[in-house]
């Protein structure tokens, strides 16, 4: 079992080989959250290495009800401090609906060009909604579940 000191949080998700082994994680967070912190957005970043063990998660900022400034130096800050090969972006929708929006595209096409920049690939976008209910961006990219445009020119 390992522990993330920072957010208390014992897991037995040793590696990520995808969405189904990341939103887990997430829902246990936000699980641990007091009741009035689980009714904002979070924003969080997965950092991991070569092998994708997770380095370290860092929660990136806390928000409203239905949004959260995020800004691709906070979001990389992390990852470079623990020299993490991978990225992998998370947030929750307080609503329960884990459905993206609009600005959740575009905000995911910016960090991952700030990614390649940076040689720190982001791997995925999850949203966390109620109970198991999530959206990676990822594996929906190539249906009509997600809006192509915008994640169309970031090369995912």
């Amino acid at each position: 079992m390992q522990c993330f000191e920072h957010l208390k949080l014992k897991t037995n998700v040793k590696r990520i080989s995808g969405s189904t082994d990341v939103a887990p994680v997430f829902r246990a967070i936000l699980d641990a959250e007091s009741e009035l912190d689980r009714d904002k957005e979070h924003f969080w970043v997965l950092c991991l290495n070569t092998k994708n063990h997770i380095l370290r998660v860092e929660l990136v900022t806390l928000g409203l009800l239905d949004q959260t400034i995020v800004h691709p130096r906070e979001v990389f800050r992390p990852a470079i401090g623990c020299s993490a090969k991978n990225i992998i972006l998370a947030h929750n929708h307080p609503s329960g609906d884990p459905t993206p929006s609009d600005k959740d595209e575009t905000l995911t096409a910016r960090l991952i060009d700030c990614g390649r920049m940076l040689d720190i690939p982001v791997l995925d976008h999850v949203v966390i909604g109620h109970g198991d209910d999530y959206w990676s961006m990822r594996e929906r990219f190539n249906t009509d579940d997600c809006h192509r445009p915008t994640l169309d020119k970031s090369g995912w």
